[in-house]
């Protein structure tokens, strides 16, 4: 899993919860990091905050889809955003699931 968040504290809490269930993960802060990470790491499952410096959680979306290493994983959107428009834009690519 790779859990990916611009708020320290939060991910690295997240990170270490799911890391105390068993499962291997990674944290990334910014967009540039979880698209490297991404990349080395090949996630089944990616945490992703929508509101990142360098590279928002949308642009992150697309390009990770784009990548043949990372485009099988399954994608959530973690984020206080929660206008209409923002869960649309969030459940605009392949895949989507509303949960």
């Amino acid at each position: 899993m790779l859990v990916v968040g611009d708020n320290l504290d939060n991910a690295e809490s997240l990170s270490m919860f799911v890391r105390l269930l068993g499962y291997e993960v990674e944290t990334a802060h910014d967009g540039l990091q979880a698209i490297e990470v991404a990349q080395r790491f090949a996630p089944d499952l990616v945490l992703l905050d929508i509101g990142l410096p360098k590279l928002d959680g949308y642009e992150v979306a697309q390009r990770l889809r784009a990548d043949a290493t990372c485009k099988a994983a399954c994608l959530v959107a973690i984020t206080g955003w929660g206008r209409d428009e923002d869960n649309d834009r969030a459940m605009a690519g392949r895949g989507s699931t509303t949960i």
